[in-house]
């Protein structure tokens, strides 16, 4: 018996066809979110500068990580919306509902960070020591930098084959894509590796650790579809890393 569901022709087409009518608008929205929350941020604090320079480093860097974050969600949810909006249509529509549902899960976990807040103050709690907090915070941002960067990179070679659900779309072999088959999935990492250090709490290694966990396993669909339809792709993954570089090894002579 198969765990698989087969999506009926109809349903494959409303997959698609949402993408570029429901999920770009919600990117284009929290893009605008994010743009009133860092002008909100720049409004309330730059004409106290001159104070801000004078607090404590961490207290410093935590305003500075808050605005940065919003800056890059910013980036990522309007080029994502962008792409999403313009983009080339699938070769074929997604085949089950598991290639749905799994993008569709990854896409909205980032909404389950939100309930941390109600949780006992024990698991928000930092678990590093007190004299690690404002060097590790500083990594963390700069970190929180670099990942959404190197992935809004990875979006401009994908263009109008970028999509959310697991389909067939034209290979990308440019830019990152040369080294590595995932690289928008490497920038999340190195995200998500920031949010950890910067919180450094149960919570967050927690929700961090399925994040990263569902972000691998849709990646794994994606190589399998792929895989099956392209013989120039499966030639592609023998010679590229997964999320990571790889690297040739020294043989000895």
């Amino acid at each position: 018996m198969t765990t698989k569901k087969t999506l009926s022709p109809l349903v494959a087409a409303v997959v698609v066809y949402s993408e570029r009518y429901v999920l770009a608008p919600v990117y284009l929205y929290l893009a605008w979110v994010e743009f009133h929350a860092l002008s909100s941020i720049i409004q309330r604090d730059w004409p106290y500068l001159q104070i801000i320079l004078r607090e404590p480093l961490i207290t410093r860097v935590t305003l500075l990580e808050e605005a940065a974050r919003h800056f890059v969600s910013l980036l990522l949810n309007f080029s994502t919306g962008t792409f999403l909006l313009l983009g080339r249509r699938a070769s074929s529509a997604p085949q089950n509902l598991r290639d749905v549902l799994v993008p569709l899960v990854t896409v909205l976990f980032v909404l389950v960070y939100n309930v941390i807040h109600y949780l006992p103050a024990s698991l928000q709690k930092s678990l590093f020591p007190s004299h690690w907090i404002a060097p590790l915070i500083a990594i963390g941002l700069m970190l929180g930098v670099i990942g959404p960067a190197f992935s809004i990179w990875s979006l401009l070679h994908l263009r109008r084959s970028f999509g959310i659900f697991v389909v067939v779309r034209n290979v990308v072999l440019a830019g990152p894509y040369r080294w590595v088959r995932h690289p928008m999935y490497l920038g999340y990492l190195s995200l998500l590796a920031g949010v950890v250090l910067i919180n450094g709490s149960i919570a967050f290694l927690v929700l961090v650790s399925v994040q990263i966990f569902l972000l691998l396993w849709r990646a794994r669909l994606e190589e399998n579809l792929l895989s099956q339809y392209s013989p120039e792709y499966r030639d592609y993954c023998r010679h590229s890393g997964f999320i990571f570089p790889k690297f040739p090894l020294k043989t000895s002579a």
